[in-house]
């Protein structure tokens, strides 16, 4: 029983995941490395902050790969914010692939 229940856990965490990519590689990548810092490498007093600013990015990078005309500038636009918050997140040891 206890398998199934983390086996569903699990599906549901992945499932979730999934739903909320935007299908653009670039943007992909750097929303889950800006989320493996926020979760893993931020202060708990200074997560919300920065979990706020995650949700919105993810929000406005999915609504914007909807769009065929800004779709194809999102490689590029997301390649650029990887670089940025990777070098504003380096204080709390974030490293973004």
């Amino acid at each position: 029983m206890t398998r199934r229940l983390l086996a569903a856990a699990f599906l549901l965490a992945t499932g979730a995941a999934m739903a909320q990519d935007t299908g653009v590689p670039a943007c992909d990548s750097f929303l889950r490395d800006y989320e493996a810092c926020v979760s893993g490498q931020v202060p708990e007093a200074q997560r919300p902050t920065f979990r706020q600013a995650l949700d919105q990015s993810r929000a406005t990078l999915r609504q914007a790969a909807t769009d065929p005309q800004t779709r194809a500038q999102l490689e590029t636009m997301c390649q650029q914010q990887k670089v940025g918050m990777s070098q504003a997140l380096q204080p709390f040891g974030c490293r973004f692939n």
